[in-house]
């Protein structure tokens, strides 16, 4: 009788997964082609329009950067800033270049 019970249980499961698989599945392809769709439409605008503010910007030459410190010159300039030329605030570290302390 429990082997009798543990196979209908069994194909019932299957058939439920099995069920479950396809709808999932077709659910799947809809959404791919939903989503296929969407990416084939132009939502913005034609694309002769395409790179229109880019073009009309002028063109600024960019400016000679000075040198960056390598070695032994990189490392004294860390060490200065950070620990001889500090300036002290009441009680508090030093804020670091990404805090909002001002605001």
């Amino acid at each position: 009788m429990t082997e009798y019970l543990n196979q209908t249980q069994e194909t019932q499961y299957q058939e439920n997964f099995s069920k479950s698989f396809v709808t999932s599945v077709v659910l799947f392809k809809k959404k791919f082609k939903f989503c296929l769709n969407l990416y084939q439409k132009e939502i913005h605008g034609s694309l002769t329009r395409a790179g229109k503010v880019r073009n009309q910007t002028p063109k600024v030459e960019k400016l000679p950067k000075k040198k960056k410190l390598t070695g032994r010159a990189k490392m004294r300039f860390l060490y200065n800033k950070r620990f001889v030329h500090v300036v002290e605030e009441q009680g508090r570290r030093r804020a670091g270049p990404n805090s909002n302390k001002n605001k």
